[in-house]
């Protein structure tokens, strides 16, 4: 009778562990997939930060492009303008640099010798 009682209480223990275990185990698979999904809401909404701030530094580099060969070509016409106002000037200055840069070189080759 004896053995009866504990074989029918081991049976019972372990069913109501095995219970728990499932339950325990269901806890964890729920937790999981909760990490999971939250995880993949974080990586969407990185994704879709980059993205943005990639796209926004692509607007930010093309209206830069833009403003410099704006400001590149206004500088090239003023000189032109210039250079026409005063000709004279225009070729004694480059006269000036061209013979500084002759002294210069062959001041240079002349160290070297």
């Amino acid at each position: 009778m004896l053995r009866k009682r504990s074989a029918s209480r081991e049976r019972f223990n372990s069913g109501l562990q095995k219970a728990q275990e499932g339950t325990l185990s269901q806890t964890v698979m729920q937790r999981t997939s909760e990490h999971l999904a939250e995880s993949a809401r974080q990586a969407s909404c990185a994704t879709s930060t980059i993205g943005d701030a990639f796209k926004d530094g692509v607007e930010t580099l093309k209206r830069t492009a833009k403003h410099s060969g704006d400001a590149a070509e206004e500088f090239l016409n003023d000189t032109s303008q210039r250079l026409q106002r005063h000709p004279a000037l225009t070729i004694a200055t480059t006269f000036a640099l061209g013979l500084t840069a002759g002294a210069m070189i062959g001041w240079t080759i002349r160290r070297r010798s």
